[in-house]
């Protein structure tokens, strides 16, 4: 169904050829409104921005568009910044935060900020942190949490925390012993593992962890592996699933496994490839979706794909913007 943008808002899109195959297909084909989620996609610059069309501007996606600096930012201070959106921008600084009091900012979302510390935290105490999430951020280590014991922690975030080692958890079994958690914390191997068996693994995180290989899976088939774990896991690759079609995989995740290229689903088109999932994947390009529009693509889906993984972007992105999700945080945002 043909989105109901004006003649406008169409002409300012065409004047930026370099996004034309981009723009057309969400003019041409996307479901009613789903080109707000664009905002939001690193495709989308401040140079697009015309004063006449403030209204038709989605403004939270805007806000937290990676492209969105601060200078941008200070440089139209009329502008209806969102707070909630900026406080998911990563060139979001303390220094700006505490600047601008007046704005709505989000501290749920501030609290797993990777530009926050546990030094702003500590030197901010009476700021509306929540704990909760400040329990899982990377930037929060074991003895901060032990210094401010008092605090609200999630404990089932803690637990995952990659600053959480396994001598930790050996070390405070009364305050680490969500399993279900622990299984997903990255510092969790094999020999961890097998060297505890008696303890409540979850296998699902077990079986997704990329510290799991493919080898150390068919060394160990009494384990009670999970398919869709495995199907999500990171060493997981086109040999391998080429080489053991009798295996449960699920395709859903399989067709948006960043290990899956756009070359190898189009040359192998008698798979179950899930279009949803493919529309998700980080290896398409807009040159690919521009070229097949004759597939089911699903357009929510692709106007928020970073394309993180396509060569062409990879390039664009690096030289543009130093902060770029990775693969392995960009597969987590599905588990």
């Amino acid at each position: 169904m043909r989105c109901k943008i004006d003649e406008q808002y169409h002409n300012i899109f065409m004047t930026h050829t370099y996004r034309m195959d981009l723009y057309h297909y969400i003019y041409s084909t996307c479901p009613e409104k789903c080109y707000y989620n664009f905002y939001s996609n690193p495709y989308f610059t401040w140079d697009m921005n015309h004063p006449e069309l403030n209204d038709m501007w989605g403004w939270y996606n805007l806000s937290k568009n990676p492209n969105i600096t601060l200078d941008i930012i200070e440089s139209n201070p009329t502008k209806p910044w969102d707070g909630r959106g900026l406080s998911s921008n990563p060139n979001i600084t303390w220094e700006f935060i505490k600047a601008h009091p007046e704005l709505s900012w989000d501290w749920n979302l501030l609290s797993i900020h990777p530009n926050i510390t546990w030094n702003i935290v500590h030197a901010n105490p009476e700021q509306p942190w929540n704990w909760s999430t400040l329990s899982r951020h990377p930037n929060i280590p074991w003895e901060f949490i032990q210094a401010n014991s008092k605090q609200s922690w999630n404990w089932d975030g803690v637990c995952m925390n990659p600053n959480i080692t396994w001598e930790i958890i050996e070390a405070n079994p009364e305050q680490l012993c969500k399993w279900l958690y622990i299984s997903k914390n990255p510092n969790i191997t094999w020999e961890i593992i097998k060297n505890n068996p008696e303890q409540p693994w979850n296998w699902f995180y077990i079986s997704m962890n990329p510290n799991i290989t493919w080898e150390i899976i068919q060394a160990n088939p009494e384990q009670p592996w999970n398919w869709t774990g495995i199907s999500m896991n990171l060493t997981i690759s086109w040999d391998i699933l080429k080489e053991h079609p009798e295996q449960p995989w699920n395709w859903k995740l399989i067709s948006r496994h960043p290990n899956i290229t756009w070359d190898i689903i189009k040359e192998h088109p008698e798979l179950p490839w899930d279009f949803y999932s493919v529309s998700s994947n980080p290896n398409l390009s807009w040159d690919i979706v521009n070229k097949h529009p004759e597939l089911p693509w699903h357009w929510n889906s692709l106007v928020v794909n970073k394309m993180e993984n396509h060569p062409i972007i990879q390039k664009q992105q690096n030289q543009t913007h130093p902060y770029t999700m990775s693969t392995l945080e960009y597969w987590s945002l599905y588990h």
